[in-house]
């Protein structure tokens, strides 16, 4: 019994290793392994967003050493035109107010939390996000995936019942 198997694992394997879809399966596996390890690893070590913190009667006292402090609103705008993924927080009303450039709205919302949890290790609930543009504007555009009509479609007609067989 033990040779009978031994040579029918042979005799499948040269019949694996001698078919295209085998080797065209093993060159994919090669080529996924590459992307993975050449882009997706190195996204994933990518710094931290820059966060900019303007505070000109110093309440924020609690903060990461992460969060760079700016003198003044013209310092977070020039410090947010040149650096499109950083993150501005004005706390120049006593409350803060989370400054980004217009982009997709669960980007903008991660990143606040990120800029945020900097700011306050013991978070509260998190502001508001007031998403602004400032001088030109970078990045892509976003569109809601699907328009409403502009006249809603009539419901669909339900189907009478059908008799299955034959009737007598």
């Amino acid at each position: 019994m033990g040779k009978g198997f031994c040579a029918l694992f042979k005799k499948d394997c040269r019949m694996l290793v001698s078919g295209k879809f085998f080797l065209m399966a093993i060159g994919f596996l090669v080529l996924y392994t590459a992307y993975v390890n050449l882009s997706y690893i190195r996204f994933m070590q990518m710094p931290p967003y820059n966060v900019y913190l303007y505070d000109p009667t110093g309440t924020q006292t609690e903060k990461s050493p992460l969060v760079q402090i700016v003198s003044s609103m013209e310092d977070m705008d020039t410090a947010l035109l040149s650096d499109a993924n950083g993150v501005g927080l004005d706390a120049s009303s006593g409350d803060v107010r989370v400054v980004l450039y217009k982009g997709a709205e669960h980007v903008d919302l991660h990143r606040a939390d990120y800029a945020l949890s900097l700011l306050e290790p013991s978070a509260s609930p998190a502001p508001e996000v007031t998403p602004i543009t400032l001088g030109a504007a970078r990045g892509l555009f976003s569109t809601p995936w699907m328009m409403t009509p502009a006249q809603a479609r009539a419901a669909p007609a339900s189907r009478q019942p059908h008799s299955r067989g034959r009737r007598a």
